[in-house]
């Protein structure tokens, strides 16, 4: 707790900074006015419908979150903390370019997927938290075999996992039309 309100007691002085204020206005200025707009070498990729690049990037990511999730049931827990991560991007992904959605359609399609991608990611990160256990309880000292693996909690975990894998893979893409 002590590290975790000093983390946060400097998070908070960082972002009050004149060295963060800065940045933002750097940022916009570039948005706006760099030198980007202007170079030939861009000139393609401006040229993209924002839908498109949204399509683009959620596909790429979704067949990565599909290609990490490959034979689910074998993987170890680094790999499916790996699995965690990759669908962490495409939730933010997801959620970055969701107000691009806005049909009928589209938004009850994201929701379904949204809620496929949520429940997989807190499955995998209680699978992640249950393989961290005895490490953590070791670092702060308690006896490592004080704490007994729970295969039971285990199997069911990965059973909840999987099946929240397997629906958001079927899931229809909204970003599709």
């Amino acid at each position: 707790r002590d590290a975790r309100a000093i983390a946060c007691r400097d998070v908070a002085t960082t972002l009050q900074s004149d060295r963060a204020r800065g940045l933002i206005i750097d940022l916009v200025e570039w948005l706006t006015a760099g030198d980007w707009l202007f170079d030939t070498q861009n000139e393609q990729a401006r040229a993209i419908c924002v839908r498109d690049a949204a399509a683009m990037t959620l596909k790429k990511l979704r067949r990565k979150v599909k290609k990490c999730g490959r034979n689910f049931e074998e993987l170890d827990d680094e790999s499916r903390h790996d699995l965690r991560k990759t669908a962490k991007k495409l939730r933010y992904a997801v959620a970055f370019f969701a107000t691009l959605y806005s049909s009928k359609q589209d938004r009850r399609r994201l929701k379904r997927f949204t809620s496929s991608l949520e429940q997989l990611q807190e499955n995998l990160g209680d699978l992640n938290d249950l393989s961290a256990i005895p490490e953590i309880l070791q670092r702060v000292g308690i006896v490592a075999g004080a704490h007994q693996s729970n295969p039971k909690l285990k199997s069911h975990l990965l059973k909840h996992a999987q099946k929240h894998f397997a629906k958001l893979i079927r899931a229809k893409r909204f970003w599709c039309n």
